[in-house]
């Protein structure tokens, strides 16, 4: 699934999340890299969901690999998404972050 080298690189980060969705954009599924079971997410992409791409914060920078380009709402939409996945993760270790939800 990452053999191009966007994705390696991306993919070697911290928190690295993969990132599927519903062929329409309209739902996003967020997967834990580190402890993703291969064979689900191959079923999930399978059973009709689309590989977008990996999220993951490279040397502390935000940094995504799109499986192709996506339109600007919904890089919106995947943002937000990614961002408060990336809060859910940070408080289960610990941490108390709220981030207000943005309505485009």
């Amino acid at each position: 699934m990452f053999e191009s080298t966007k994705f390696q690189e991306v993919a070697k980060g911290t928190f690295a999340t993969v990132i599927l969705s519903d062929p329409s954009m309209s739902e996003f599924t967020l997967i834990d890299l580190a402890s993703c079971d291969l064979a689900q997410t191959e079923r999930d992409i399978r059973d009709g969901k689309v590989f977008i791409g990996i999220t993951s914060l490279v040397d502390g920078v935000p940094r995504t690999a799109l499986n192709e380009p996506i339109d600007a709402s919904t890089i919106a939409a995947l943002s937000q998404a990614c961002v408060q996945n990336l809060v859910e993760r940070l408080n289960a270790l610990g941490a108390l972050i709220e981030v207000p939800r943005i309505d485009a």
